[in-house]
C-alpha cells in the first residue's frame, strides 16, 4: 500500500470511530430520558409487564420526538 491510501484509510477509521461515539453517546441520552421519565411517572408496585409496556411507550415517544427534532433541524439548513 502507499502512503495515499493509508492516509485514506486512516482518516475513513477516523470518521468511523466519531460516527460511533456520536450514536453512542445519542443512545445513552435516549436511555437516560427515558429512564428518568419512567421513574417519574411510575409510583408504587407495577408488574413486569406493565413496566415493559410503559418503557416501550416512552420509547416510543422518545424516538418521536427525536424525529421531530431532527426534521426541523434539517430544514433550518
Amino acid at each position: 500500500m502507499n502512503a495515499e491510501s493509508e492516509a485514506g484509510r486512516a482518516m475513513q477509521l477516523i470518521f468511523f470511530k466519531e460516527k460511533i461515539a456520536h450514536v453512542s453517546q445519542l443512545v445513552h441520552l435516549n436511555y437516560d430520558a427515558v429512564e428518568a421519565e419512567l421513574k417519574s411517572s411510575t409510583v408504587g408496585p407495577v408488574t413486569l409487564n406493565d413496566m415493559k409496556a410503559r418503557q416501550g411507550a416512552l420509547v416510543k415517544e422518545r424516538e418521536k420526538q427525536l424525529a421531530k427534532k431532527e426534521q426541523t433541524k434539517e430544514l433550518m439548513l
